[in-house]
């Protein structure tokens, strides 16, 4: 049987505390900090900081460079243009 599992680019720290679900997929060089919640089939992409205590919901692209500042909550299915800063 075929587990789901998160795929983590290199380079990425990601903080204790942090839950990534299932078919989620990270870039390379991001940061996942501490609390931090990220949802199934979602997409960070390459240099994405993702403060402490956000949340991420399922389906969500998050563009390159961007940042998710501190206890943020990010509904289902948005889109965050490359190097944002929410």
């Amino acid at each position: 049987m075929f587990q789901k599992r998160a795929e983590i680019g290199e380079g990425c720290i990601i903080l204790p505390g942090a839950t990534i679900a299932p078919d989620v997929q990270i870039g390379n060089h991001c940061i996942i900090s501490g609390s931090a919640v990220i949802e199934s089939n979602t997409i960070i992409e390459d240099f994405v900081n993702v403060g402490p205590n956000v949340s991420i919901g399922a389906n969500v692209l998050v563009g390159r460079g961007s940042e998710i500042k501190a206890n943020t909550h990010i509904e289902d299915e948005e889109t965050i243009p490359k190097e944002s800063v929410v």
